[in-house]
């Protein structure tokens, strides 16, 4: 996960981390192309989803 947050923070549209950074939740905030006071914000919520046995 440090690997996926780093991704985000290097982003040419990173402008700052959000609110909540925990384990389960990371939230970010970017602007938009050709828009630097116009802000998206985005949450990072990764889950472990295992493979299903009847898929091999």
């Amino acid at each position: 996960m440090p690997k996926a947050v780093a991704k985000f923070r290097h982003h040419s549209n990173f402008k700052r981390d959000g609110r909540h950074s925990t384990d389960e939740r990371h939230d970010f905030v970017f602007h938009a192309y050709g828009d630097m006071s116009r802000e998206i914000k985005m949450a990072f919520r990764p889950f472990h989803r295992p493979k299903d046995p009847q898929d091999s």
